[in-house]
């Protein structure tokens, strides 16, 4: 398989658009009626040792997908590297019930971070409500995913990944560019991202971690202009709440994470 392939659930390859003449976009196309909010923002996430990617048998299995892949979990398909415009970043904090309990996501409290004054640090160094459910700081980065032709996912980073995101954090606020006016912090969409996998382990297990470096600026990629539109609309369109990730779908894959 190459490097860059992607597998899809049912091992269907993407192809190229087909090409269509001018009558089949005559008059109505049937998407009229929806907006922003009909479509779902997927996320994306890293197949680990049990993820039901890769377990036969499953209704998440992915044909051809292997531990250390990226996985879209509303598509169905798994990367082996990324390459994304990161559009809106947000910390948010989401209320899980324990493992053993089946239950789940029980409350995304958003980016209030007060509900934390309740918590108490567990063994795992978890912060537990007194319910016994934990909150989950989770770093939520809204990107477009340009090895999927510009899709607009997620990507949310949590435990062991929020070193990662700090780091990413980091190397995009050092960035500066020259303007007229003199030298400035770009906004968050100036340049692609490739995003691999690096191995990580601790005293509870081993797994495979997010690794970010530096891509081309968007408009190297696209001097239309058509990609940095996008970004914008696609910040403005979360800023506003008019869209949102599947955070609710995470609760299936919440079982099979990283060890603290």
């Amino acid at each position: 398989m190459a490097k860059n392939e992607i597998v899809t659930a049912g091992n269907q390859a993407n192809v190229p658009a087909a090409f269509i003449d001018d009558d089949m976009l005559a008059g109505p196309t049937g998407f009229e009626n929806v907006s922003a909010k009909d479509v779902l923002i997927p996320r994306i996430n890293i197949i680990q040792k049990m993820s039901p990617q890769i377990e036969k048998g499953r209704p998440e299995y992915i044909q051809g997908a292997e531990y250390g892949d990226f996985c879209d979990t509303g598509t169905g398909e798994a990367f082996k590297e990324l390459v994304v415009v990161p559009c809106f970043f947000a910390m948010n904090y989401l209320e899980w019930a324990p493992r053993t309990s089946g239950k789940g996501l029980v409350h995304n409290h958003g980016t209030d971070a007060s509900i934390l004054a309740n918590t108490k640090p567990d063994e795992k160094r978890r912060m537990t409500l007194p319910n016994g459910n934990y909150i989950a700081e989770t770093a939520t980065w809204y990107v477009l995913n340009l090895s999927a032709n510009r899709r607009r996912s997620f990507i949310p980073l949590t435990s062991t990944g929020l070193k990662h995101s700090r780091r990413w954090m980091t190397l995009l606020t050092s960035e500066r560019v020259m303007t007229p006016a003199g030298e400035r912090l770009p906004p968050l969409w100036y340049r692609a991202w490739n995003i691999s996998t690096i191995d990580e382990q601790n005293a509870e297990g081993s797994w495979k971690s997010w690794k970010f470096t530096p891509s081309d600026p968007i408009l190297q990629l696209d001097p239309s202009k058509a990609l940095l539109r996008e970004a914008r609309e696609f910040n403005e369109q979360i800023s506003k709440g008019l869209v949102k990730g599947d955070v609710a779908a995470a609760s299936e894959d919440h079982a099979t994470e990283v060890p603290f």
